[in-house]
């Protein structure tokens, strides 16, 4: 005999993008109809050193603005990552973990108080 197989929905949301550091921020820039954009900061690289307004020339970039995040504090230690490999991992790999991280658990999932697991469909397989 098959036991009883409860519904399960497992939602999380999480985002970081630029002038919107989480989903709350996100969502009101979107609201407000307001511009991320902003032009390249000094910290990143000098546009005046690789701008050329011809989109053909190499070696330069035609555009003076970007979408560009705000520092986003990172602990390696608590994804298990020692500091001294954190120069052989790409930003962007380290940016998911804060974001996968931020999304579980949900405050939903807090309230209920109920055991969760997170795995994938089994169609997946």
């Amino acid at each position: 005999m098959t036991p009883p197989v409860e519904p399960v929905a497992v939602i999380g949301l999480s985002a970081i993008f630029p002038g919107a550091g989480d989903l709350a921020a996100y969502w009101a820039e979107i609201l407000s109809g307001r511009d991320a954009l902003t032009d390249i900061p000094a910290a990143y690289w000098s546009a005046a050193d690789y701008y050329d307004p011809d989109p053909r020339a190499e070696d330069r970039v035609y555009a003076k603005r970007g979408g560009f995040l705000s520092p986003v504090p990172f602990e390696p230690l608590k994804y298990g990552i020692v500091p001294n490999d954190l120069p052989a991992i790409d930003s962007t790999q380290l940016l998911a973990l804060v974001a996968a991280d931020r999304a579980w658990p949900t405050p939903a999932t807090r309230r209920t108080g109920r055991r969760t697991t997170a795995a994938p469909p089994s169609s997946w397989a």
